[in-house]
């Protein structure tokens, strides 16, 4: 089979892998909460499933990264972790159907949900590192490979947004059977694949001087972070923003528990409109991906996205006071959806940098530490605000800083973004 031919199939496995992917995560992100939440009655405990989600993004990602730059056939390195992933769904399934009288069987929960972040950062980065290797460093291309996984992501889940929220109310915790499902179709394309195409991934990769090379240029990564100021400054704002806008989705939740009957259907409703915001985003950088620079992208990304989650902080803080759950969920809607717009070309910008700067040897064990660090900010704020909530309630104090924060890190990262090009010119 000729390069072109492998380079061709394996995207679009790469896609389907991605659409099916986050059609389980849709199923999960509705599913447990909300199933913990009605058998709990603590928004606390919720807090718990998102920190859960969250906790191994803080200490595998680097070891996750660093398995698939080193892997020697990666696509069953990866049907691997979906197969743990299968399990750790039905055993989630399992404590859910005893109604989580016991805390220990919630316990178990959580660990369970533990393994399935973990095994799902492996496929992430088989995805991310997938796209440099097959189209090389070119930044069009580039953006337009990533802006396809992101829309194929949207258009997988979209539609689950709102079967989802349906589905929870009427089946419960047996809707996870369509996550099990999708697992296994991606187990078994990527086992195909690994068998069909050993011999083939074998002469595209370099001699078995690469993998010295790698021990070696490993030891330079946080020099390469360190030196390159577009790297290490967004590292940096994403810790701040992360800390800011990540609790959006519990504020949402919560709001949505103590206002409205079937929370569930609103909630998978107001999913599926970020998603459709999503796919928007990602079609406008595919379309423009020659005339777009991922800068460009990071810096309407980020301001665009602080902008739309502060308006959610505010409208839903003001919402007893002013108006009523109608006129507040329509405005949340269209901050969602900008919300999604942004975020889709802040994820390919950042995708594109990460993917043009740093060497493709060493690409998996950087993202992963960039995804430990940035999720560390991310579970706390979740800790945080979830505390608030279970003990104040939510109130205009919590809106202001959460809302103002994420505006203002945002503006210093352009502030300096800005002098750094300034002296670029002057130097040049």
């Amino acid at each position: 089979m000729c390069k072109a031919s492998y380079t061709s199939l394996f995207l679009i496995i790469l896609v389907v892998t991605v659409v099916l992917r986050s059609i389980g995560d849709v199923v999960e992100e509705v599913t447990v909460p909300w199933q913990v939440l009605d058998f709990t009655n603590s928004i606390f405990l919720v807090g718990g499933v998102f920190v859960s989600y969250l906790l191994p993004w803080v200490f595998i990602p680097f070891i996750a990264g660093r398995v698939i730059d080193i892997a020697k056939n990666k696509s069953f390195v990866v049907a691997l972790c979906m197969i743990m992933q299968i399990l750790s769904v039905l055993l989630i399934m399992f404590m859910l159907s005893t109604g989580l009288e016991n805390l220990w069987f919630l316990g178990i929960v959580y660990l369970s949900i533990v393994v399935i972040s973990t095994t799902d950062s492996i496929h992430r980065y088989f995805v991310f590192t997938s796209i440099p290797e097959l189209v090389g460093k070119n930044e069009a291309l580039l953006n337009k490979f990533n802006s396809i996984t992101e829309l194929s992501s949207g258009i997988g889940t979209i539609i689950m947004y709102v079967l989802c929220g349906y589905l929870v109310a009427v089946y419960g915790y047996k809707t996870l059977w369509i996550d099990v499902v999708c697992l296994t179709i991606i187990a078994l394309l990527l086992i195909d694949l690994g068998k069909e195409f050993k011999k083939k991934r074998s002469r595209l990769d370099k001699d078995a001087s690469m993998k010295e090379d790698k021990q070696i240029r490993f030891k330079e990564l946080l020099g390469i972070i360190r030196r390159d100021p577009l790297v290490f400054s967004y590292l940096i704002v994403a810790l701040g923003f992360n800390f800011f806008t990540a609790p959006v989705s519990l504020i949402l939740i919560n709001y949505l528990y103590n206002a409205v009957d079937k929370p569930t259907e609103y909630y998978g409703f107001i999913m599926a409109i970020s998603t459709l915001g999503s796919i928007i985003g990602s079609s406008i950088v595919a379309t423009y991906s020659k005339k777009l620079k991922y800068i460009s992208c990071i810096i309407i990304g980020l301001l665009g996205e602080a902008v739309a989650v502060a308006g959610i902080y505010f409208i839903i803080a003001f919402s007893n006071v002013y108006y009523d759950w109608v006129f507040t969920l329509s405005l949340v809607i269209g901050m969602y959806m900008l919300m999604a717009i942004m975020g889709a070309v802040l994820n390919i910008g950042a995708d594109t940098l990460f993917q043009i700067r740093i060497p493709r040897e060493l690409l998996g064990s950087f993202r992963g530490l960039f995804d430990s660090l940035a999720t560390i900010p991310i579970a706390l704020s979740y800790i945080v605000v979830s505390t608030i909530l279970e003990t104040w309630g939510y109130t205009i104090i919590t809106a202001t800083i959460m809302g103002i924060g994420s505006i203002l890190v945002v503006s210093l990262y352009i502030i300096y973004i800005c002098e750094q090009y300034t002296r670029s010119s002057h130097t040049r």
